[in-house]
């Protein structure tokens, strides 16, 4: 049976978080679910919606029609999805009502409404520790990020020369949130500070008096289309975004940038995920710190350089990879999927992308497996499609990008990936596949260990890294998910270290249960494969400092899969990482 899905919208005006709720939509669609967007306004005529519309009395009993799956997607729509009767309710948050001051008045009710057993779909990973710390840990949250089609966005021809220099700004002026009168205040000061500058503005709402009397805006455009945008973006040399603290995610940024446009945008929380070297950046409410931005913005290889960068982020967010994040959370909320979705996660949608798959069959490995000493455990080559890793290795962050947590201490000496780092495609795809069906299939059959359930929130795992000097001491790994609340399992952990040498160290060593002896060590090559059950007793770690070379790293990708109980003997209470020393000098 095809599952239906249900988008509830407050309202259809003219508004880039609406247009993302239409893509969703369209994009389940096309993967074959049952979508309709209700509102209690006419369908939008500022866009060409692809998928059923319905208007309704949002207010009335009943209105919301019953789905599998129902998301609403303001705060103002959740209680309306929550009694629609679907046996799966979503919340798209695309960014957090409660910080807006705007807002302090109905606090209250918007705090109700987030406390609702609903899980969240975070379109940036800001928005996560926001919440954490607004409700103390307790909201379910998936991030699903954001998509632009650029396909739709493309670049318009380069202005070398650019005089004047066609600058725009995007957004409702009387927006406090979105800073426009403060951006049109810094483009005076540049042009008083010499820029030739024209200033084009688009807005949902008509030019206000008080914007007509600063005198800064040049061309005003209201109410553009979808389409219209694409010629608007592609017409300016440059877009400025000024938002504060409280914007969601830099979409007309990312569209601009698609449209080959450089941008320069305020340093904000929920716009750090766009990388340094693609935009230019300034203070929000500080007018003084963009004119001078502006200026730098006259020389044509800064925009070129803006131009190449600005646009390969953007192809980065794509729709493909947002409906992937959905299902992937559609399924561990238990909620029904359309046919073909294993697939799908496993293996990516795009043509011409490699494909991810498992090249060795676990049956006959599992008696090697099961009877290994000191614990159950296997390593092996060849897993992986040497073509797969080398997207993975080519996306893995060296030591000074991303969010890498960094730990040194007597115990430890390394940096760990924090799941809220925007990572390259090739390394995104691949953790989603580790995540996947045929993964949990292949390491059931391996270890004899049935219900393996992945970690969404990556605790612990994903990309690691140690440089020269880097150790972990020997150790039993935690044995719960506060989270999740499931026992911890089995470690999967695969090794990308080409032309790695015996000298360099590194090896996994498995100890025995009393920790006397290493009983088996494990070279980190190229490709290979470390699997191992993991209880209170599977003492591991690769606790010599690293020998390799002062630019080489020791890079793997860690996995870990849980289990709702245990057998009892192997059951104790919730822990976090034990260390044991394995020789006099250890801490």
């Amino acid at each position: 049976m095809t599952p239906r899905v249900v988008y509830v919208l407050p309202a259809t005006s003219l508004h880039g978080g609406n247009r993302v709720v239409f893509e969703h939509a369209e994009g389940l669609q096309g993967r074959g679910y049952d979508v309709i967007v209700v509102s209690p306004e006419p369908p939008p005529d500022w866009h060409t919606l692809r998928v059923p519309y319905r208007q309704i009395p949002l207010g009335e009993p009943g209105a919301v029609p019953r789905g599998d799956i129902c998301i609403g997607t303001f705060w103002s729509t959740m209680e309306h999805a929550y009694a629609s009767g679907a046996p799966h309710v979503f919340h798209l948050c695309q960014g957090y009502e409660g910080i807006h001051r705007e807002y302090g008045p109905i606090l209250p009710r918007i705090e109700a409404v987030y406390r609702l057993p609903i899980p969240k779909l975070l379109i940036s990973t800001h928005l996560d520790p926001i919440l954490d710390e607004a409700y103390d840990g307790e909201l379910r949250t998936h991030l699903i990020s954001q998509a632009i089609d650029t396909s739709f966005f493309t670049p318009g021809p380069f202005r070398e020369a650019a005089r004047p220099l066609k600058v725009g700004v995007v957004g409702p002026f009387d927006q406090r949130p979105k800073g426009i009168g403060e951006a049109l205040e810094g483009l005076r000061m540049a042009r008083e500070r010499g820029v030739e500058l024209e200033v084009y503005r688009a807005s949902a709402d008509p030019m206000l008096e008080e914007e007509e009397q600063l005198g800064v805006t040049d061309h005003f455009h209201h109410r553009l289309s979808t389409e219209q945008m694409v010629g608007f973006y592609q017409g300016l040399d440059v877009l400025v975004h000024p938002s504060h603290d409280e914007e969601g995610f830099p979409l007309p940024p990312l569209e601009a940038m698609a449209c080959g446009v450089p941008v320069a945008l305020t340093r904000i929380r929920s716009f750090a995920v766009l990388p340094e070297e693609a935009v230019l950046r300034f203070m929000p409410a500080q007018p003084e710190t963009l004119a001078p931005v502006i200026e730098r913005l006259t020389d044509p290889h800064l925009r070129r350089r803006l131009r190449a960068t600005g646009r390969v982020c953007a192809e980065s967010y794509t729709l493909d990879t947002v409906l992937d994040r959905m299902e992937r959370a559609f399924a561990l909320e238990g909620a029904p999927l359309s046919s073909g979705v294993g697939a799908t996660m496993a293996a990516g949608r795009a043509s011409g992308r490699n494909t991810v798959r498992l090249q060795i069959d676990p049956e006959p490995l599992q008696a090697e497996y099961t009877r290994a000493a000191p614990f159950p455990h296997i390593a092996i080559d060849g897993l992986f499609e040497d073509q797969v890793l080398e997207g993975v290795l080519r996306d893995f962050p060296a030591p000074g990008e991303g969010s890498w947590r960094k730990f040194d201490n007597p115990r430890e000496k390394k940096a760990g990936f924090d799941y809220r780092t925007r990572v390259g495609e090739n390394l995104q795809r691949f953790l989603y596949f580790l995540s996947s069906a045929p993964v949990l299939e292949f390491l059931e059959a391996l270890t004899g260990i049935d219900g393996l359930v992945p970690d969404p929130y990556f605790g612990g795992a994903g990309p690691h890294q140690s440089m020269r000097g880097g150790f972990l001491k020997v150790h039993a790994d935690f044995n719960w998910h506060p989270k999740l609340r499931l026992d911890r399992r089995v470690n999967m952990l695969i090794y990308l270290n080409k032309d790695w040498r015996e000298e360099y160290g590194g090896h996994l060593e498995l100890w025995d249960r009393d920790v006397t002896r290493c009983e088996q060590k494990i070279l980190p090559i190229w490709n290979r494969t470390a699997i191992f059950n993991t209880t209170d007793f599977s003492f591991h770690g690769h606790p010599t400092p690293l020998a390799c070379p002062e630019e080489t790293s020791r890079k793997s990708i860690s996995m870990y899969y849980y289990t709702n109980g245990r057998p009892d003997e192997e059951r104790s209470a919730p822990h976090d990482t034990v260390f044991r020393k394995t020789h006099e000098h250890d801490w």
